[in-house]
């Protein structure tokens, strides 16, 4: 009977400690899957953190915006950007670069300090003289951005003029560019003259005076701007014997009826004509101006001046004008007198 009750006692002892043994582990078990839990928790939540974080760090110049009602007048309430730092050139079927396109480029990149600087093209590769000043630039190998690009041909299924191809096809670029990423397009013979910063709070900024066409030069532009894409709609009716009408008089026949499409500069974009203030004068007030169009193609209209067509680097100084002092601001002038 004591045998029974002694081993009776030592199967309960043993039970025991295997019971409390077992809650022991049962207890980590739980403790451990609670951490885990709570880990997966703290994970999930600190992702989801920085997910809208993240959303919230994205420019709006990146974002699809709505413009519908936007004020073009005054821009954004808290003057923030939404255009974005990007210029933009386009160079079709040259691999080098004229002493007035580097110019451009080289004014481009020192008064807007550009984020990006695009080039879209359709050659492989740069090379020359003024290429070589280009990229020799402290500062300009870091922003500038190589695009390849075809020069368009056509355009909603329509031949481009073959006459002026080069013209309307970098019309029709320009469009698709700006429509992709926004930014500052300028042409090739446009200098920027001060930094547009203060612009890159509208939706889209051009020159254009009411019963003028628009001017299409130097733009700045959302990439979701509204005119943006009427403008390139207005393709749709191509004139292909009409020099400027779907790149200027369309889009200005559109903002006769709609001004509040974009905030227009009329004067100070440099885009009307203003090369007697350039190529005859010293004038005093250029600085004032964001921009100027230079229409080296239609210097010609001064021939008693002997302007050469295209402008030489061995030509510049023989001018007492207002082009001197701008070339100067960007270009090393001792460079000239060698």
């Amino acid at each position: 009977m004591r045998n029974v009750f002694l081993f009776g006692a030592r199967t309960l002892v043993i039970v025991s400690v295997l019971i409390i043994v077992q809650l022991g582990l049962l207890s980590v078990f739980l403790e451990k899957t609670f951490e885990c839990v709570s880990s997966n928790r703290t994970i999930k939540s600190l992702s989801s953190e920085t997910e809208e974080r993240a959303a919230g760090d994205i420019p709006d110049w990146d974002k699809t915006l709505n413009f519908t009602g936007f004020n073009n007048e005054t821009g954004t309430a808290d003057g923030h950007y939404i255009i974005p730092n990007y210029v933009h050139f386009l160079k079709f079927q040259y691999a080098t670069f004229n002493f007035i396109h580097m110019i451009c480029v080289l004014a481009a990149f020192k008064h807007q300090r550009p984020e990006k600087l695009f080039i879209h093209t359709d050659v492989p590769e740069f090379y020359g003289k003024y290429w070589e000043v280009l990229i020799n630039t402290p500062g300009f190998k870091e922003v500038l951005v190589i695009k390849k690009m075809d020069l368009p041909k056509e355009v909603f299924g329509q031949l481009l003029n073959p006459a002026w191809a080069g013209f309307h096809g970098g019309d029709v670029a320009r469009l698709i560019v700006m429509r992709k990423y926004g930014g500052i397009y300028v042409d090739n013979d446009s200098y920027l003259i001060r930094n547009m910063d203060d612009l890159r709070r509208y939706e889209m900024v051009v020159a254009y005076i009411p019963g003028k066409p628009m001017m299409n030069q130097v733009v700045l532009a959302h990439k979701d701007a509204r005119l943006l894409k009427e403008w390139q709609d207005g393709y749709k009716d191509y004139r292909s014997d009409a020099w400027y009408y779907n790149a200027g008089q369309q889009p200005g026949r559109v903002l006769r009826e709609r001004p509040y499409l974009v905030h227009t500069v009329p004067d100070l974009l440099g885009t009307y004509d203003i090369r007697k203030l350039i190529y005859l004068e010293r004038w005093r007030y250029w600085r004032t101006y964001y921009s100027c169009h230079l229409m080296v193609r239609w210097v010609r209209k001064y021939r008693y001046i002997r302007y050469p067509n295209p402008i030489e680097e061995k030509d510049v100084l023989k001018y007492d004008n207002t082009l001197v002092d701008m070339i100067q601001d960007v270009y090393d002038i001792r460079r000239l007198k060698r």
